[in-house]
């Protein structure tokens, strides 16, 4: 899944030049499900070719019904035709049971690209998605596209770094045993302006990170006004209705159709900070998870799925990632994402 709605395709060369800037990496042995909606973009879905059954493209298709599509977009990555044929009859057989026409079938191999669904069209070289003008305007906007996703993911900090950051968060869950909140906020904020950084902040933030309220309190900071109070109110995590209502409301705002909250630049900032996070802390699950969430927030499902994998790696009974993972797997989306028309 991805941003909307960016620019604006005139043909499949166009479609699939913006698939890996929209996904932010180049698919390899992927499905990619591009949602219509009449001449718009919608939900796109990337998934492995061993994970495509009936059945997983049955939910798949029924976030699409949700999105409201009308038409759709195939593209199977794969050096095998027969692979990628039946990959397209299984996805097509569960679109066409809700009504949704695909518009476009394509395989895409590590050399060429062809359709699937008109047969004499020729077999084109990908060399030439790079000369669209799709391409040529991602590449003004900057937007980066790395070779495969595990690229896009946070990568490890040197090991004097990760060792000075373990030393910071076992002597941060020392000395505030008795306050765990205490300093928080401030650091998550500081960090997000910029104002903090280094191995030491990013061992206190993991630590911090181990606390439910603080986490709540993390994502209230993102999806209320700046001023509110309320971030101060959860981060103490008192059992009373209005800390309750402030960290439902906050998810609200990411799940929601009716509450949709559209991320920002602080959402992206929050992202970054968090990758440093845990490329001090690789082993936070709680730093994955939550990093993992708002990568879905922004409409990278792909990312979404890998974060959250490694959470419950690291921790089967991580609760955000336990909550998350199923709901990404099968294609559901933010709310904001739902609500575009």
């Amino acid at each position: 899944m991805s941003e909307q709605n960016i620019i604006q395709a005139q043909s499949i060369a166009d479609v699939l030049a913006a698939i890996p800037a929209l996904l932010g990496y180049a698919p390899a042995d992927s499905a990619v499900l591009l949602c219509l909606r009449g001449a718009r973009t919608g939900l796109t879905v990337r998934i492995d070719l061993a994970d495509v059954t009936p059945e997983v493209a049955e939910q798949i298709v029924g976030h699409a019904t949700r999105d409201r599509a009308t038409g759709a977009v195939l593209v199977a990555y794969t050096e095998d035709e027969g692979q990628a044929r039946e990959v397209v009859r299984t996805f097509t057989e569960a679109l066409h049971g809700q009504a949704i026409d695909v518009r476009e079938a394509q395989q895409v191999t590590a050399t060429d690209y062809r359709d699937l669904l008109t047969p004499g069209v020729p077999v084109r070289p990908v060399s030439d998605l790079q000369s669209t003008a799709v391409a040529a305007a991602y590449v003004v906007a900057g937007r980066a596209i790395m070779g495969d996703l595990a690229a896009t993911l946070p990568q490890p900090a040197p090991q004097a770094a990760q060792d000075t950051a373990r030393r910071a968060a076992a002597a941060h869950a020392a000395e505030h045993a008795d306050e765990p909140a205490r300093f928080a906020l401030a650091t998550w904020r500081l960090a997000n302006a910029g104002l903090v950084a280094g191995p030491t902040i990013y061992g206190h933030l993991a630590q911090m990170l181990t606390r439910k309220a603080t986490r709540d309190a993390f994502l209230v900071c993102l999806t209320t006004d700046e001023g509110s109070t309320l971030p101060e109110k959860v981060i103490v995590g008192l059992p009373d209705e209005e800390t309750a209502t402030a960290a439902r409301n906050a998810t609200l705002a990411l799940t929601d159709v009716a509450h949709a909250r559209r991320p920002g630049e602080d959402g992206q900032t929050a992202i970054d900070v968090l990758a440093q996070v845990i490329a001090h802390n690789p082993n936070s699950a709680d730093a994955w998870a939550f990093w993992a969430l708002l990568t879905w927030w922004q409409g990278n499902l792909a990312g979404a799925r890998e974060g959250f994998e490694r959470a419950l790696a690291l921790d089967a009974l991580q609760g955000l990632a336990r909550v998350m993972y199923a709901a990404v797997q099968s294609g559901y989306a933010p709310g904001w994402i739902q609500r575009q028309d």
